[in-house]
């Protein structure tokens, strides 16, 4: 292979994990927000332990312990 060949092929795999990466992140993303619209009890529970987390913050850094809970 020759150089050329070899930096199009780097380029054209990073563009590839990149859109793979988006893709599947976004798609988890929209599952998951189509999932708390259609059950308001597990949208209200994960809002109660988010706003829970924040309120238990210490200098605008949540810890970990909070957060692995």
């Amino acid at each position: 292979m020759e150089k050329d060949d070899i930096e199009m092929l780097l380029i054209a795999n990073t563009v590839v994990l990149f859109f793979a990466g988006f893709d599947t992140s976004s798609s988890a993303l929209t599952m998951t927000l189509a999932y708390l619209a259609t059950n308001p009890d597990v949208q209200e529970k994960l809002y109660q332990e988010i706003n829970d987390a924040v309120q238990a913050k210490d200098n605008d850094n949540i810890e970990y312990e909070v957060r692995k809970n």
